[in-house]
């Protein structure tokens, strides 16, 4: 990538027709488009995988299996981007013990 660079104050040690390496930083905030949709959640929280991936909400002190569309996996956990809503409570351990409808005890 061909780039003009110029400088505010001159230096000698700067001639013209210089090459220079130059590496562009990452902004601290991400622009719109690159922020997932979606919602977080552990990895261990979902089982399958693709159109088959399914996780349990913790309503009510009920398990309630809810079929989900995954999207990224990231250093954060998995990013959920449909079948539930930030904010909701899902089982995370023992999955292939509980059942849809099963009455949960949440441990904080």
């Amino acid at each position: 990538m061909r780039v003009r660079v110029g400088f505010n104050v001159k230096d000698a040690r700067i001639l013209p027709e210089m090459g220079a390496r130059v590496a562009f930083l990452a902004d601290d905030k991400p622009s719109q488009e690159s922020v997932p949709v979606g919602v977080t959640v552990p990895p261990a929280a979902v089982s399958g995988s693709g159109d088959q991936a399914s996780l349990f909400v913790i309503q009510n002190g009920r398990a309630e299996r809810r079929q989900v569309k995954l999207g990224a996996r990231t250093a954060e956990g998995q990013i959920v981007l449909s079948g539930v809503s930030g904010g909701e409570a899902v089982a995370v351990s023992d999955l292939d013990k509980v059942t849809d409808g099963e009455k949960v005890q949440v441990n904080p």
